[in-house]
C-alpha cells in the first residue's frame, strides 16, 4: 500500500472515532445503589463510588447490558420506575450486590413517633404533615394586598380577584375571585391565578396547603407546580381534585420535585368555578417536607413488623375499633381509633402509600413499575406497596426472579371509588415472553400473580410462572382478558406451591366480594389456546383450591365467558383442602356449577378429564411433595406457613361459607377490571 495512502486511513480512523456521536458506546455497565454511603453526585459505576437514591435510578438512561445494583442489607422508601428497554440477547437487570439480605424496596412511610400523631378527640389520632418550617410564597394570607399574585381571565372568561377584608378564615384578610363567566367552551378561554419565584430542590417533597369555600360548591382543579414559562416541576403527586364547599375546609396537595430551580410557582386553574359563583382562599402555604408525607392513598397499615395490621373504613364516622383507620384524601393525613397515641400502643407503624398522579405514565402506584422491555429484576425484597408489589405494562422480556413481595394492596382503585385492588405482580394488557420465577408472594389484598386485560385488543403470549412460593393471597393466579379478539396464548402455572389462599389480612377487610381461591378463571372473554396448569402443590383456602366459571352476570343478564378455550391442561397437581368445596367447575347444564369436596376429587376428575394424575387427601404425601419443590432453605419458612394455614383452617372449618363467593361476582370482576383501566389510563380527570 501507498505511504501516503496508509497514512490518510489512519488518520480518517482517527478523526471518526474522536468525533464519533457519543451514547454509542456497546459497553454495558454496571451500577451500584448503597443508601446509607452513597452519593448521588458519584459516578455509581463502583460500590465505592455508588449512587444513593432510587431517585437517581429513576431519571437516569440505562443502555442495554446494563446492571443497576441494589447493596444487601439496604433500606430505600422509594419506588422504582423502569422505562429503559434491553434487547433480547443484552436485557438491563435491577439486581443485588454485596452480603446479606435482599435489598428491601419499601413503598411504605413510617409513623412511629408520638409527635407523628395529633389527638383530635374521642380516641381520634390524625397523622402530621411535617414541614421545615421555611414559607416559600412571598405573600401567603394576604394580610396587607395581593402582591406577589398574578391573575388573568383570558378568551370569553370573565373574572376578577380581590383582596376581601370582610370573608376570609384568618385576620386581617383573604382573597376572593368572582366568576361571572367561566368561559367553558370559548376557544382559548381559562381563569388561573398563580404566585411564585421560589426555589425549589430535586427530589424532594413540598406541601401546598390553603383554605377555601365557594357560594356554590364545585370541584377545584389540583393545583399545580410549574416553571415561570410553563412545563411542570413535579412527576408526581397527589391525585385528587377538590370539592370546594360552602363552609371553609382545609386542602393540602403534594409535590415531588424533578429539578433544583428558582422560578418554581404555584399556578391554580380556575376554569370551572360555577358561572356566577364566588370563591374564597385564604391562608396559602408552601413548604418542603421534613418526612415523607402520605402524598396518596394508604392501602394497609401493618404494625409492629408485621404482627398485625390496622382495618381499613370507608367512612371517617366508622372508626370505632382499635387499628381502625381511614385515608382523608384532601388532606393527606391518616386517622386512627386508638386507645392512647398510636406510637405508643405500636412499636411499629408502616403505611403503605398507594398511587400517585403522574406527569409521564398518569398513576403510578407500586413498588416497582416497569414500561419497558427486555428487563430482569431479580433478588429483592418488596413489601408495603398499598397498590402493587410489581405493575408491569405492555411489554415483552420481562423477567422477574427470586424476589420476594408481601403485605402489598389496599389502595382504592380510583378517586371516587371504594373498591380496593393490589396485587403481588400485575400483568397488563399486552404482555409476551414474560417469566416470573422462584419468587415469595405472600400477604397480598388481591392476586399473588396474574396477567390481565379489559377494553383494549391485547395479546398474552409465553408467560411463565413458575417455581415460586404463595402464600395468604386472596387468589394466588388469576388471569383474564377481554374484549373476545383478544388472544391469551401459551400460559403457565407450573411447580409452584399455593398455601392458604383467602386466609390474608384482606380477606375479612374486602367489601366487595370474597374470593379465596388458589386458581380463578372467571370474567374471561378472549381467545384462550394453550392453558397449562401443572404440576402445583394447592394447600388449604377459604373457598376452593379451583374455580372456573364460565359464564358472566352483568346486569342480571348472563354471557360466556372462557367461550373459546383450547388445550387447556391440568394436571400432575396436589390439592388438599380440609373443609369445604376444594373444587368448583361447570356442569353439564347452562350456567351449573358442579361442587367438589376433597373426599369427591375422583367424581371431578371423571367428569372433567382434568387432573387425571393428580394427588389429593393425603396430607404428609401433599406437604411432603412441596418441601421437594422448594430450595432447601425455603423448608423451614415452608413449615411455618403450613402450621399457620392448618390453623386458619380449622378456623374456617367451624364457618359456613358459601364457596361460589358473594352472587354477582363476575361482574364485580369486571368493574375491578375496568376501574384498574380507567385508574391507569384516565390523566386528565387525576
Amino acid at each position: 500500500m501507498n505511504k501516503n495512502v496508509f497514512t490518510i486511513l489512519v488518520l480518517a480512523f482517527f478523526i471518526l472515532t474522536a468525533f464519533a456521536p457519543s451514547g454509542t458506546c456497546d459497553e454495558e455497565i454496571t451500577y451500584y445503589v448503597d443508601a446509607t454511603n452513597g452519593d448521588d453526585a458519584n459516578s455509581g459505576t463502583s460500590p465505592g463510588g455508588a449512587w444513593k437514591s432510587i431517585f437517581k435510578v429513576n431519571n437516569y438512561d440505562f443502555n442495554p447490558g446494563d446492571s443497576i445494583l441494589f447493596k444487601r442489607g439496604e433500606v430505600w422508601r422509594e419506588k422504582l420506575t423502569i422505562t429503559n428497554s434491553g434487547t433480547s440477547s443484552d436485557p438491563i437487570t435491577y439486581g443485588a450486590y454485596g452480603a446479606g439480605a435482599k435489598p428491601m424496596l419499601l413503598g411504605s412511610a413510617e409513623r412511629n413517633a408520638e409527635s407523628d400523631w395529633v389527638n383530635t378527640g374521642s380516641n381520634i389520632w390524625a397523622t402530621v404533615i411535617h414541614r421545615d418550617g421555611n414559607e416559600l410564597l412571598p405573600n401567603p394570607s394576604f394580610d396587607e394586598d395581593t402582591d406577589g399574585w398574578a391573575f388573568s381571565a383570558s378568551g370569553s372568561a370573565d373574572a376578577a380577584f380581590y383582596r376581601d377584608a370582610e370573608t376570609y378564615d384568618s385576620s386581617p384578610a383573604g382573597a376572593r375571585i368572582d366568576c361571572v363567566n367561566n368561559g367553558q367552551g370559548g376557544e382559548g378561554s381559562n381563569i388561573f391565578l398563580r404566585t411564585g419565584g421560589f426555589d425549589i430542590a430535586e427530589g424532594e417533597w413540598y406541601v401546598l396547603s390553603f383554605k377555601a369555600k365557594a357560594s356554590t360548591s364545585f370541584e377545584l382543579y389540583k393545583p399545580s407546580l410549574v416553571k415561570s414559562g410553563g412545563g411542570g416541576y413535579a412527576s408526581l403527586g397527589s391525585r385528587f381534585n377538590m370539592p370546594v364547599g360552602t363552609e371553609w375546609a382545609t386542602y393540602n396537595v403534594f409535590y415531588r420535585t424533578d429539578a433544583t430551580a428558582s422560578d418554581g410557582q404555584i399556578s391554580l386553574g380556575l376554569g370551572n368555578i360555577p358561572n356566577g359563583a364566588t370563591l374564597y382562599m385564604d391562608d396559602f402555604s408552601l413548604q418542603k417536607c421534613s418526612k415523607i408525607p402520605l402524598a396518596a392513598d394508604v392501602g394497609v397499615l401493618i404494625f409492629n413488623e408485621e404482627e398485625s395490621v390496622g382495618v381499613k373504613v370507608d367512612y371517617e364516622e366508622d372508626l370505632d375499633t382499635q387499628g381502625d383507620f381511614w385515608y382523608d384524601p384532601l388532606t393527606g393525613r391518616v386517622k386512627m381509633y386508638s386507645t392512647s397515641n398510636p406510637a405508643s400502643h405500636y412499636s411499629d407503624i408502616e403505611c403503605a402509600i398507594g398511587a400517585f398522579s403522574s406527569d409521564t405514565r398518569g398513576i403510578e402506584g407500586a413498588v416497582i413499575s416497569i414500561y419497558a422491555d427486555y428487563v430482569t429484576v431479580e433478588n429483592l425484597d418488596l413489601r408495603y406497596g398499598g397498590t402493587d408489589g410489581i405493575w408491569v405494562e405492555y411489554v415483552k422480556g420481562v423477567t422477574i426472579k427470586s424476589c420476594d413481595i408481601s403485605y402489598c394492596g389496599g389502595n382504592y382503585q380510583g378517586t371516587d371509588s371504594k373498591i380496593r385492588k393490589g396485587d403481588g405482580i400485575a400483568f397488563w394488557e399486552t404482555h409476551q415472553d414474560c417469566l416470573v420465577e422462584g419468587c415469595k408472594i405472600g400477604e397480598i389484598y388481591d392476586v399473588g400473580v396474574t396477567s390481565q386485560g379489559l377494553g383494549e385488543i391485547s395479546t398474552m403470549s409465553n408467560i411463565s410462572y413458575r417455581n415460586n412460593i404463595f402464600w395468604n393471597c386472596e387468589w394466588s393466579f388469576t388471569f383474564f382478558d377481554g374484549p373476545e379478539s383478544s388472544v391469551m396464548q401459551s400460559i403457565r402455572f407450573e411447580n409452584n406451591t399455593c398455601i392458604g389462599a383467602g386466609f390474608g389480612w384482606g380477606h375479612e377487610q374486602r367489601s366487595d366480594f370474597h374470593g379465596g381461591q388458589h386458581i380463578c378463571m372467571k370474567g374471561n372473554t378472549a381467545i384462550a389456546d394453550g392453558i397449562y396448569i401443572k404440576n402445583n402443590v394447592f394447600y388449604e383456602a377459604s373457598n376452593n383450591c379451583f374455580y372456573l366459571c364460565d359464564d358472566i352476570w352483568t346486569d342480571g343478564v348472563h354471557s360466556e365467558a372462557w367461550s373459546d378455550l383450547t388445550n387447556f391442561e391440568m394436571d400432575n397437581n396436589y390439592y388438599y383442602q380440609s373443609s369445604g368445596y376444594m373444587i368448583v367447575y361447570p356442569g353439564s347444564g347452562e350456567y351449573e356449577e358442579e361442587e367438589y369436596t376433597m373426599s369427591e376429587f375422583s367424581e371431578y376428575q371423571d367428569f372433567t378429564g382434568h387432573d387425571v394424575h393428580s394427588i389429593t387427601s393425603d396430607k404428609t404425601l401433599v406437604q411432603d411433595t412441596a418441601r421437594s419443590k422448594v430450595p432447601t432453605e425455603d423448608v423451614t419458612f415452608l413449615n411455618e406457613l403450613f402450621q399457620q394455614a392448618d390453623e386458619t383452617a380449622l378456623d374456617y372449618s367451624t364457618k359456613e361459607e358459601d364457596s361460589n363467593g358473594t352472587p354477582g361476582f363476575e361482574l364485580l370482576l369486571l368493574i375491578s377490571a375496568l376501574a384498574i383501566l380507567v385508574f391507569w389510563k384516565k390523566k386528565k380527570q387525576d
